[in-house]
């Protein structure tokens, strides 16, 4: 029940005769406003007024209303009555009473009327409510309507005197669609009481005074004005509720009527509520009055400084946001300082949201070319930018860790210094060395204003750079950081799902990547129309957790245009393990910064840009990917889905379908220990006669371990969320989250299915979620159930979740129905079992609802439709859907006849894809190479793309086996062992030896510090495997790694059941033999006695035996049998095909003899030529002379170079 709410009084005089809102002040009325009027009457009212908008009212939507003599507006009928009743009324008498009392304008006045969208009339309303109620700052009006009681005399005003007694009063409804205000105005009130309701004829005073207020007339939801029904009610042109003589203002679109204003309780309330991580928005923050010469200042989070704030109005106060370094719910504390010294404090709190969960401001044009020291391009739309563009400016923020390696915000440069009021974009030179930056524009400010400026922003990226170098640079130094970071090895987290459709439906464990297009076709993300996905330009739609994984990690899945999962070794790039996740919850985290400095701007560099200049697979792609390993896919495992759809059929994750329709609140599904409860409540509907009943909403809970929220229908909203009870303002919000649960709203992007929205709800920790489609007059939703959720573990309406539907139909008392009970005994004897009691209920009861005011235990439905009843129309309607049939049966609704054969249809698509099925994920990643494989299922091949300056070794072919495995392959590529180098002065080739990458273990991998000479290499296995043999290598002179018999054995014995006897067996295996460089086993089993035999490669030969046996100890037979490549490659005479020697030792003897040969010669041509020159010398009688000095050096020197 509704109290009388107290209002603010301020007597001005004793007098009974006062003036308060000027008439010239009023909303304009009267006939030069093109207003109507009736016919001089007593107790009548206007013709029916069908509006041109609905008008909320009381949480219900009008087309209509009437205007009475009696000084009352109302929707559902007229009113002629008088004498004012007591509120709360019932009877239908919805009322918008400005001042209930015996108006009777025969004795003189006029009662005008007229709805209006005139634009001053508009924004005077707009600027009224946004005055008045700061919360909301943001509001717009669409549409006004004016009532007004002009000089109006009461009834019974027959002496000269009473006929002088008038009123003059206004009331002003105000809506954009979703909220509604009523402004009540009061020029003077000189008579409360006409005679026939006791008042004197002089005076029109005394008797039943006035009523002024709201009712809802439903006999419960009203509001009434404190002086209602009192003598009290003459004052009205001296009292206000916002300070303001003769002026009332309310909110009453909802349930409860909210007051304007201002007030003393020490709360307050902050508008807009959400904020930009990065600050600069200008919040009004309402509840205290405000006095001009007050000093204010505020304090957003713990422990932070205070800043400077402004008055906006005597009802609130605006203070420009700070940087938060963090999201969520944040402490506001506004300090207001009399002139006196006087200070008092107010709290509130604010919600900061993290900035990749919102579409930025500011908008890059062709974000995909934003190349360091290019120009660019910066657009925005000027409706979006809050302050004055004129003098505005555009400045560049780098992001960088700091020395904790924590990423911060810090000022680089202004990059443009002037922005005009008519620009809506700006071209500027990307000037900066930084790899992470955000741009902002800023508004300008008087010099002496002391408050900080409002700002707004584009999202933060990662620059492009000049040329690959830059690139590569980049990515050392973030290796060189990364080490210094904690080892992702072994880090617990959630593995991609293999297909598109299955990450898209897994609302548990994923959400959509918000740099991609949402599926409902909007975009947080700078604009680009050929690429969905900024990072990963190739991907269909990217994927990211819940729920961060250990120490805060986070993954992100990518899907190509068929719908399979993207390998990151590959030129189209992909997904992969991220070190921080984007919600940055752990303390060594930034929400958004931590995971774009060291996972998105590290991918970047490391494997997005360097394929915009090679077709390869950069190497430094795959040490990211050592780093940043994503998973197999093949470990995924998907939901399980439950269903309930129109009037109400529901289907169990064991996949039983039935029908039951009850009135009241029941328990959809609960845990037998009850951590996690769900409740629905269900309303009846139906159409000639026919019952039904349909779902309205749906709460749930995890007991101690998250927020309670309630999904409901809202005829005016269309939805409310509401958590602990409190509703939520979702206004331009798509994605929040809380304590436990996560909440995403969708617009409808299907053309086939007519629900307006979609929400999402998902509580990661307890693996379940809902998917909820909002209707015009009922809720449709899926529920996911994950793998935390164990077999067997629930209880309701849903079943128990055993993978047996045949027990699904239990009652709460423990009794099994069949499974092919009819809807009538189901009905009686299990689904009203599950009625909850009032202790158990979950629900939030609007004003004027309670427990007992939504059951209907007598409620009787429908519960087999007559055959006759199926006729063409219907069978056009649903096809073959029975669901259908009894649908349309019982409530005639094409809509929702609709929507039970659309949902009918994705049940069936959602059991399909939620079956598990044998996958084998990425094939092992291949150094220098690249696997190009034609999808993840049995069957599906891969064939192995070696680099350009890299050649295949082996077969290179894999093929993904039953058991859900890429066959053994000891395919690599390898790169060139000899790496050319020229010597600037004198052109002569030398060598660098490098060895290139390890061949290929199985159940593990080689961690190698290097591929040149004397570089080593350790042989890391799988957890689930063990290392056989030393685990070393080392690069040798010849540019081999060392021959190991290293390797990597899993579990020996896989245990086995004898269903008989339940004993347990064993089979030894010894696995796959260890890895032989330029050769392969050939075995014929992997199990004791099997043997395997060593096929060298075309240009290698065998040394040793090359036989192998599998022992009965599980392991291979010890090997000394290697492959050895030939030194001298053999070449081919064009002329005579006859291959010359390989044998080394020849072409060793004869180069040798050669060369001694041609030392030999050329010392014997320099002393014959030093002796021939020195008699010539002598014969002609000269002295002789040496050669010059430099030419001796420069020629010693020449040869010491040649020679090297």
């Amino acid at each position: 029940m509704c109290t009388l709410l107290h209002i603010w009084l301020v007597v001005l005089s004793f007098t009974k005769l006062s003036h308060g809102i000027p008439l010239a002040e009023f909303y304009p009325f009267g006939v030069s406003q093109g207003d109507s009027d009736f016919p001089k009457n007593d107790d009548g009212s206007s013709p029916v007024v069908t509006i041109s908008t609905l008008f909320p009212f009381f949480n219900n939507q009008h087309d209509s209303l009437y205007v009475n003599t009696n000084g009352v507006i109302s929707f559902l009928r007229t009113l002629s009555q008088y004498t004012p009743d007591p509120f709360p009324l019932s009877g239908s008498r919805r009322l918008i009473a400005p001042f209930w009392a015996d108006v009777d304008i025969r004795n003189g006045g006029t009662v005008w009327y007229r709805e209006t969208t005139s634009a001053s009339i508009l924004q005077r309303a707009t600027d009224d409510v946004r005055l008045f109620y700061p919360s909301q700052s943001s509001f717009v009006a669409a549409w006004v309507f004016i009532a007004t009681w002009d000089d109006v005399a009461f009834f019974g005003a027959t002496t000269p005197d009473a006929a002088t007694k008038r009123n003059s009063f206004q009331a002003v409804l105000i809506t954009n669609g979703r909220h509604s205000f009523t402004i009540y105005n009061y020029y003077e009130i000189t008579w409360t009481t006409g005679t026939a309701s006791g008042g004197t004829p002089a005076e029109g005073l005394g008797g039943t005074p006035a009523q002024v207020g709201f009712n809802a007339g439903d006999g419960v939801n009203y509001y009434a004005v404190n002086e209602s029904r009192t003598d009290a009610i003459i004052n009205l042109p001296r009292l206000s509720n916002v300070h303001v003589d003769g002026k009332f203002v309310f909110r009453i679109d909802t349930e409860t009527i909210e007051q304007g204003g201002c007030n003393t309780g020490g709360t307050l309330t902050i508008s807009p509520r959400y904020s930009h991580m990065f600050g600069g928005e200008k919040k009004l923050l309402s509840g205290p009055c405000i006095q001009s010469n007050d000093t204010l200042t505020a304090v957003f989070g713990r422990g932070a400084s205070s800043i400077n704030c402004v008055m906006h109005s005597q009802f609130s106060v605006a203070c420009v946001t700070p940087i938060f370094y963090t999201t969520g719910d944040v402490s506001v504390a506004l300090t207001v300082t009399t002139s006196n010294q006087q200070s008092a404090t107010y709290e509130g709190m604010i919600t900061i949201l993290n900035p990749l969960n919102m579409k930025p401001v500011l908008q890059r044009l062709d974000p995909s070319n934003w190349r360091r020291g290019d120009e660019v391009t910066l657009t925005w739309s000027t409706p979006h930018i809050p302050f004055d563009i004129e003098g505005s400016y555009v400045e560049i923020y780098t992001i960088k860790p700091d020395l904790d390696h924590i990423p911060r915000i810090y000022y680089h440069s202004k990059a443009v210094q002037y922005i005009e009021s008519i620009q809506t974009e700006v071209t500027l030179t990307l000037d900066t060395k930084d790899d992470v930056i955000v741009l902002s524009l800023v508004e300008l400010t008087q010099g002496n204003d002391q408050t900080q400026r409002q700002r707004v922003w584009s999202d933060a990226f990662v620059v492009i750079p000049k040329n690959i170098t830059e690139s590569k640079a980049s990515c050392t130094r973030w290796q060189t950081t990364d080490d210094q970071l904690p080892s992702l090895s072994g880090v617990d987290v959630q593995v991609c799902p293999c297909r598109l459709d299955q990450a898209e439906i897994d609302l548990v464990r994923f959400h959509p990547d918000p740099m991609c297009q949402s599926p409902d076709g909007s975009q947080q993300s700078d604009a680009d129309t050929s690429i969905n996905c900024l990072v990963h330009p190739h991907a269909k739609q990217c994927f990211r957790l819940n729920t961060p994984g250990t120490r805060g990690t986070g993954q992100l899945c990518c899907y190509d245009d068929n719908g399979s999962i993207m390998n990151m070794l590959t030129s189209s790039g992909g997904g992969s393990l991220q070190r921080y996740h984007y919600f940055g919850d752990t303390d060594d985290a930034v929400p958004y910064l931590s995971n774009i400095v060291y996972d998105t701007a590290p991918y970047y560099h490391c494997c997005a840009y360097p394929h915009l200049f090679q077709s390869d697979v950069p190497s430094e792609c795959y040490r990211f990917h050592q780093r940043r390993t994503p998973g197999n896919c093949n470990e995924y495992v998907p939901n399980t889905p439950a269903q309930n759809f129109g009037d109400p059929h529901f289907v169990t994750p064991d996949g039983l379908s039935y029908t039951f329709n009850g009135v009241g609140e029941f328990t959809l599904f609960k845990t037998k220990t009850n951590t996690f409860i769900a409740q629905v409540r269900m309303q009846s509907l139906g159409t000639t006669g026919n019952q039904g009943s349909v779902i309205t909403s749906v709460v749930a809970n995890a007991a101690n371990a998250s927020d309670r929220v309630e999904v409901r229908l809202n005829s005016i909203r269309g939805f409310d969320i509401l958590v602990n009870g409190v509703l939520e303002d979702i206004t331009d919000v798509q994605f929040l989250r809380y304590t436990g649960v996560i909440i995403s709203i969708l617009d409808n992007p299907s053309t086939t299915n007519n629900h307006t929205k979609q929400v999402n709800v998902a509580f990661p920790e307890q693996d379940i979620a809902f998917q909820i489609l909002i209707y015009g007059s009922f809720l449709n939703y899926v529920v996911s159930f994950g793998q935390g959720v164990k077999r067997g573990s629930i209880e309701g309406l849903l079943g128990n979740l055993n993978q047996d539907p045949k027990d699904d139909l239990v009652s709460q008392t423990g009794d099994v129905l069949p499974s092919n009970s009819s809807t009538e005994v189901i009905h009686n004897r299990m689904g009203m079992s599950w009625r909850i009691t009032e202790d158990e209920s979950l629900f939030t009861y609007a004003v004027g609802t309670s427990y007992d005011s939504v059951q209907d235990k007598t409620f009787s439905p429908v519960f087999d439709v007559p055959v006759s009843a199926v006729d063409n129309a219907t069978r056009e309607l649903c096809g073959n859907d029975t669901f259908c049939y009894y649908d349309y049966y019982v409530t005639g609704d094409n809509t929702m006849a609709r929507s039970t054969r659309m949902s009918t249809h994705t049940l069936a698509k959602l059991q399909e894809i939620s079956r598990k099925t044998v996958t084998c994920g990425f094939p092992p990643a291949v150094e220098h190479g690249q696997w190009n494989i034609s999808g993840v299922d049995v069957d599906d091949t891969g064939k192995l793309i070696c680099n350009s300056d890299a050649q295949l070794q082996g077969s290179g072919h894999i093929t993904c086996n039953t058991e859900g495995h890429w066959n053994a392959s000891q395919s690599y590529c390898v790169p060139s062992v000899v790496k050319a180098t020229i010597d600037p002065t004198t052109e002569a080739t030398g060598s660098t030896v490098t060895c290139g990458f390890p061949p290929a273990v199985e159940h593990g991998q080689w961690n190698i510090n290097g591929g040149d000479a004397d570089d080593t290499g350790k042989l890391i296995c799988n957890s689930d495997a063990q290392l056989q043999g030393s685990g070393h290598i080392t690069c040798n002179t010849e540019g081999h790694w060392t021959a190991s018999q290293s390797y990597c054995a899993p579990s020996v014995v896989k245990a086995t059941i004898d269903p008989t006897t339940e004993a347990t067996g064993s089979t030894v295996t010894c696995g796959f033999p260890p890895a032989v460089e330029h050769g392969q086993w050939n075995i014929n089993g992997g199990d004791a006695d099997d043997t395997g035999k060593l096929i060298c490669n075309s240009d290698a030969q065998l040394q040793g035996s090359g036989h192998i046996t599998c022992n009965t100890e599980g392991h291979w037979t010890a090997s000394q049998s290697y492959c050895a490549p030939s030194v001298v490659k053999a070449t081919i005479d064009p002329t005579t095909e006859a291959t010359r020697s390989n044998s080394w030792l020849i072409p060793m003897a004869i180069a040798l003899a050669s060369v001694f040969t041609l030392i030999i010669v050329i010392l014997v041509s320099i002393v014959l030529v030093r002796c021939f020159c020195w008699k010539k010398s002598q014969a002609k009688g000269r002295d002789h002379t040496e050669f010059p000095k430099s030419t001796l050096d420069f020629d010693n020197a020449a040869y010491q170079s040649r020679h090297y």
